[in-house]
């Protein structure tokens, strides 16, 4: 699953401070984006990386999306926390990390509730991260104008949703990513204070299980998405 967020941006301490004020709390890791990343003309994104045993794992495992298609973004390098990792660009075009589960057991410093692939090859997205890591097709939702949601879980005790995987092919400036989605309180204020910061966001909809959700950019133009805490009344 997904153990580890981190964004990677230009003005890391404005970067911060948006998202401490929209959050509410201030344990994002916030990395500069790379001038060679820069100058190969990458934006500000948020990179989320799943967990794998080892390093012999992680190995075996970038090799083998590289056999389906991915290419690796740079040598496996070590983190701050102990851990190894590798950057690379799934088969489909999203970007995505590996790093090693082993080093101090702590839960991911942002809170993310979902996480959806938008791809230009579903099926293909669909077989890689079965067959690689294990998830399962849970079902399918249509979610309106966009379209069909492959819902995922990773959990085979207790499954329930992680995420989903969207077909974007067609879909005018969607380019292929990983979107991830942070919980907030309420949603029409994290909307208006990410728009008055200067970011963008669409007005709120609700999902299939009643959740309200917007998808967003933060002033830096790095993409995530919010959800409205849903309480079952």
């Amino acid at each position: 699953m997904f153990i580890r967020y981190e964004l990677r941006t230009i003005e890391v301490d404005a970067a911060r401070a948006f998202y401490a004020k929209l959050l509410g709390y201030d344990r994002a890791v916030i990395w500069p984006l790379h001038e060679q990343a820069r100058a190969r003309g990458a934006m500000p994104h948020w990179l989320g990386s799943v967990g794998v045993a080892g390093v012999e794992q992680l190995d075996g495992t970038a090799e083998e999306f590289v056999t389906r298609g991915a290419t690796v973004l740079g040598p496996r390098h070590p983190t701050p926390d102990g851990r190894h990792a590798a950057v690379l660009r799934d088969p489909g075009g999203a970007i995505l990390g590996l790093t090693t589960a082993a080093g101090p057991s702590v839960a991911p410093a942002v809170e993310v509730s979902w996480r959806v692939l938008n791809t230009n090859h579903i099926a293909d997205a669909v077989r890689n991260y079965e067959t690689l890591f294990g998830w399962k097709i849970a079902r399918d939702a249509a979610v309106g104008p966009y379209g069909t949601f492959h819902e995922f879980w990773w959990d085979t005790l207790q499954p329930r949703s992680a995420g989903a995987m969207a077909d974007v092919a067609g879909r005018m400036g969607v380019h292929p990513h990983w979107l991830f989605f942070f919980d907030v309180e309420s949603l029409d204020p994290a909307v208006e204070l990410t728009r008055q910061a200067g970011g963008t966001a669409i007005d709120g909809v609700v999902t299939p299980t009643g959740e309200r959700v917007a998808i967003c950019e933060d002033p830096q133009r790095a993409a995530f998405g919010l959800v409205e805490r849903f309480v079952t009344r």
